[in-house]
């Protein structure tokens, strides 16, 4: 590829990569914000629940979704590519059926699972938050569409940014003293429902989004079981991947049910160390996928270089920030929560070294390594869930800590040496190192 070329790519991901952060920069504040309100806007015991349920929500829609998300990120930039506008229909649109289902019958279980056992707490409750886990997996599907047509600000801002604002303002009126806390029922009702009217809007601004076109324009399904295969295996990496944090929250909810709001509360906060890592990718996932079709290395090394350098940095000092002022931090959700500083540590050393390790994930799952992927998430991922009950059962919330950072930290780590292996592609910082030392 010539030097005007790669040029172009580092400034297309410079621009993107703005806007990306930008997005999300108010999306972590936003959500910090949020969490407090709405910590502070309920009881402590309804807060608790209301982590309970937000991690269920999250593997609803991980199952749910059957892999669709990265799918598309992975096959609309292709057939992009080969200007085939017929498969990138078929594409989205079973996307959008599938996640639709999948999200359906997964809530359902969820609320008959929480009638059967009483200590999932059933009822209202459970249908409520099987509600809020179909608006947020049409939510993200739909995000994920337009994030791979590269519209970043149109994929997030409604959710990530307005969508925050709005349930930081419903919740910012009990937790002044303006009104009685927010039952955590109705809070997750109002909030599927603030979600659910900006997902539609938002579904009619693009061409690829917009109902009449998904429905009435002409349809290629040739590629349907590559799409089915590639789903499959994206929705057991996606599923294994989030699998231990939220089912360490999950576990001690039931374990250790008065420790559930200072364990979601260190999860949450913990996140803004992969800040910028999750912008970048943003951009970058599609953008390998599309250079891995033309065969195009040379960019994504730029690409892979160009995350590994975004993300470390403030990847560090984000880390240095929780540990030195992490007890104040956790303090602004409830001052009882100070005592996790420690759990917090510990989850957010993982992120600090995945983001080191680079976007070694990224290239084997949008470069036709995702079944590769897939083997090492089940190995370690598989690994950690196996001693998550021994873990808290010994030592409480420091062994789901402990457990939650570690997979990540190992995830990070063997997924950039396998790219390194399989793809020649180094997506560490030390890659970026050895690069400048090899250079002439």
């Amino acid at each position: 590829m010539s030097q005007r070329a790669s040029g172009s790519i580092l400034k297309r991901l410079i621009k993107g990569g703005a806007a990306a952060l930008l997005v999300k920069v108010a999306s972590a504040v936003l959500s910090f914000v949020m969490f407090i309100f709405i910590a502070r806007g309920m009881s402590p015991e309804s807060f608790a629940l209301f982590g309970f349920g937000f991690s269920a929500a999250t593997l609803i829609v991980l199952g749910g979704s059957v892999g669709q998300r990265k799918a598309t990120l992975r096959f609309v930039p292709i057939y992009q590519e080969r200007d085939d506008q017929a498969s990138q229909r078929g594409q989205v649109r079973r996307g959008y059926i599938t996640v639709t289902f999948g999200c359906l019958v997964l809530g359902l279980l969820f609320v008959g699972l929480s009638n059967l056992f009483a200590s999932l707490t059933g009822g209202a409750y459970a249908w409520s938050v099987a509600f809020f886990a179909l608006v947020l997996g049409l939510a993200e599907y739909q995000a994920h569409v337009l994030r791979s047509h590269g519209k970043i600000v149109l994929a997030f801002a409604p959710r990530e940014v307005i969508w925050r604002a709005a349930v930081t303002g419903l919740f910012a009126i009990p937790a002044f003293s303006l009104a009685p806390p927010i039952d955590v029922t109705i809070g997750f009702g109002i909030i599927a429902i603030i979600l659910l009217g900006l997902t539609l809007l938002q579904g009619r601004i693009h061409p690829s989004t917009r109902p009449q076109a998904l429905i009435s324009d002409a349809v290629d399904m040739t590629d349907q079981p590559l799409w089915l295969r590639s789903g499959l295996i994206f929705c057991g990496t996606g599923l294994l991947r989030a699998a231990t944090p939220n089912v360490a929250m999950l576990l001690i909810g039931v374990m250790l049910p008065q420790e559930g709001g200072a364990f979601f509360a260190a999860l949450r906060l913990a996140m803004v160390v992969n800040l910028v890592e999750v912008a970048s990718h943003m951009l970058a996932m599609p953008m390998l996928s599309a250079a891995h079709e033309r065969g195009d290395k040379t960019s994504v090394h730029s690409i892979s270089r160009f995350v590994a350098v975004a993300t470390a940095v403030p990847a560090l000092a984000f880390f240095l920030f929780l540990l030195f002022a992490g007890d104040w931090a956790l303090g602004l959700y409830a001052a009882e929560f100070s005592h996790a500083q420690s759990v917090l540590v510990l989850i957010a050393g993982g992120h600090l070294f995945k983001c080191l390790c680079g976007p070694g994930a990224a290239l084997l799952q949008m470069m036709g390594q995702e079944a590769q992927f897939l083997r090492l998430a089940l190995f370690v991922s598989g690994s950690v869930l196996l001693s998550l009950v021994p873990l808290i059962w010994m030592f409480g919330l420091y062994g789901a800590a402990l457990a939650t950072g570690l997979e990540l930290a190992l995830i990070g780590g063997l997924a950039c040496w396998v790219a390194r292996r399989k793809l020649g592609v180094d997506s560490s910082i030390l890659g970026l190192f050895r690069a400048i030392e090899s250079a002439p």
